[in-house]
């Protein structure tokens, strides 16, 4: 009675545990993950209407007839039309349609044990439940697979994926799943996450589409005719995209060293052919410089470079880009054993807060984002003298806020940071996509029809990104577009693939979001705040202090964040964060 679904086939309720335990709802609409209980109007599958005895066993049996099955093969569930006309069997190694007099409409390979099936209230669509992980949409018409759904078992990160590879993930969400290219019988295979190919396939409007039209080639013309992709143009083959395949090959991890640099040698493969543009080296996921030099060594390219390095424990990673595509990082733990006293200087924070109510266009005026932004650099503000040397705060609201001033904000905390301070940037206003999909963070002087002209686009983000020499913390509160409606604000483009590309470990940035997928981010004159900002301010304060040091880690205010936020909206809004593998937990805040 627990694995249920919206009449339409859109939403479904699952279990994390056995006996339907740690119920969570999953939406296609706006992508995000509820945990609670779904509706009642939400259907369970139904049993009745049909005569079948031995439902699980080896032997069912209609009307007292058996249905003929695989040698061996277990039946395990069973989901009958909303009309009685059929029904759907599961079992450990198929999945069937039979009318209801036992005729054998179509079958297809299950990709683990069928546990579950259930039918949408017009029979239309099947969705099944298995042993790998996973849940299925199918066409109950011909069986034809439409959309495959993974819920990690952390109950944060998820992935929804069509057959073709069109994807719609959680912040985190697109490493688990990808694509295996094998390389002959000798070698061993490639293995790429989906993350690398975000630009070709993070299309969360397919996936909702596929469900909508029951059919994925007509989600794919009908997104493709909305964003302007032309008929015939030529599409890049997925092994022309592939990325190259870095690795460090010395020193190896777990080396200990004792002076300020280190030589590195590097192997790059480039399966792809493309020219390799560019190198990046970080120090805990965030860049270094080093002095480049290749060399071609018989069929490979390697790469001999000089890493300056911190006297103290670090991680050193190599990423290789080329036009379309960065590889997976390669990573070494290295041990500092040196003389030296390592630098344990409290290093400086450098905050840009940026937050637009009042905006040029009185349509689009917002209640608390302003505020939002003043009273987040204050809570940074405060802690000054504490784990910080000092707390430089630029703080950027309504028309102060105007595009010219943002990005002479990103040139101040770019400019001022260096590699041993934190910049920390909040971005609380209206987020905007165009036609082609590219995000826009609206300032005050923003206009959603002249956007290339008066947005701020999300390439400078991510450029701000990567090119700050410290360690770079973003919140982004920017789920809204349109005008304010009892107390909501309005979504704005799907913010999961951003926050997946900015905590990338070519960006390395850590990224909380007030939202996940398509929600509201929410306000209350109650608290005077956005909640998103409220979370923060108290988890700062001290409220995230889960430790007897009384220190504040990223991870401590991701968890507070997460469940404040849900208490304060009654479970309307999700935040997430996303950390850069690379990049280590560390404390951002102590104690007031």
């Amino acid at each position: 009675d627990n694995f249920r679904v919206s009449p339409s086939g859109d939403k479904i309720q699952y279990a994390y545990k056995v006996w339907g335990k740690e119920l969570s709802v999953f939406s296609i609409n706006d992508f995000s993950v509820f945990h609670g209980k779904g509706p009642d109007f939400y259907l369970p599958p139904k049993t009745t209407g049909i005569d079948i005895k031995d439902l699980v066993g080896y032997s069912p049996k209609l009307k007292g007839r058996k249905l003929k099955l695989t040698e061996h093969e277990k039946s395990r569930c069973i989901a009958v039309s909303q009309d009685n006309f059929f029904f759907i069997l599961g079992t450990e190694w198929n999945i069937y349609k039979y009318s209801d007099q036992g005729k054998k409409l179509w079958s297809i390979s299950a990709p683990g044990v069928t546990w579950k099936v259930n039918l949408t209230k017009d029979g239309k669509k099947l969705v099944g439940a298995f042993s790998d992980g996973t849940i299925r949409w199918y066409s109950a018409e011909d069986g034809k697979l439409l959309l495959s759904f993974f819920p990690h078992g952390d109950k944060k990160r998820w992935v929804c994926w069509s057959q073709s590879g069109y994807y719609a993930a959680s912040p985190g969400g697109d490493s688990l799943i990808g694509w295996h290219i094998n390389r002959g019988r000798d070698n061993r295979p490639d293995f790429f996450s989906a993350g690398r190919f975000r630009k070709k396939y993070a299309r969360p409007e397919i996936v909702s589409k596929t469900i909508y039209f029951n059919d994925e080639q007509k989600a794919v013309s009908i997104a493709d005719s909305e964003e302007g992709i032309k008929k015939g143009v030529t599409q890049i083959d997925k092994r022309e995209m592939l990325p190259p395949v870095v690795k460090i090959m010395s020193p190896l991890s777990g080396y200990r060293f004792s002076s300020n640099e280190v030589d590195v040698e590097i192997s790059i493969r480039n399966p792809s052919g493309l020219k390799i543009r560019d190198l990046k080296f970080l120090i805990d996921g965030r860049p270094v410089d080093s002095r480049r030099g290749l060399k071609k060594k018989n069929t490979g390219t390697y790469v001999k470079e000089t890493i300056a390095l911190p006297a103290r424990n670090c991680r050193l990673s190599v990423i290789a880009e080329h036009s379309l595509a960065a590889s997976e990082p390669s990573h070494i733990d290295l041990i500092w054993k040196g003389n030296d006293t390592p630098d344990w200087r409290k290093p400086s924070l450098y905050v840009l807060s940026v937050g637009v109510s009042d905006y040029d266009i009185d349509d689009l005026d917002l209640n608390y984002a302003a505020k939002d932004a003043g009273d987040f650099a204050k809570v940074w503000k405060d802690l000054e003298g504490g784990l910080y040397r000092t707390v430089k705060t630029n703080i950027l609201t309504d028309s102060k806020a105007d595009r010219n001033s943002v990005l002479d904000g990103f040139d101040w905390i770019e400019k001022e940071t260096t590699t041993k301070d934190i910049a920390v940037v909040f971005l609380a206003g209206h987020g905007v996509t165009d036609r082609d999909g590219d995000y826009y963070y609206l300032p005050s002087d923003g206009n959603p029809d002249k956007l290339r002209r008066s947005g701020v686009s999300y390439s400078m983000i991510r450029d701000l990104a990567s090119g700050i020499s410290g360690k770079v913390i973003f919140f982004l509160d920017t789920c809204h577009s349109g005008r304010v409606y009892e107390g909501r604000r309005a979504p704005g483009g799907e913010l999961n693939n951003i926050i997946n590309d900015l905590s990338a470990a070519e960006n390395g940035a850590v990224v909380f979001t007030a939202a996940t997928g398509r929600q509201y981010a929410l306000e209350n004159s109650a608290w005077n705040n956005g909640a998103f900002t409220k979370a923060i301010v108290e988890g700062l304060k001290g409220k995230a202090s889960y430790g007897l040091d009384n220190r504040i880690t990223i991870s401590m205010l991701e968890i507070y964040v997460s469940q404040r936020v849900k208490v304060l909206t009654n479970g309307r809004q999700t935040p997430a964060t996303a950390k850069p593998g690379a990049v280590p937990d560390f404390p951002i805040a102590t104690k007031f």
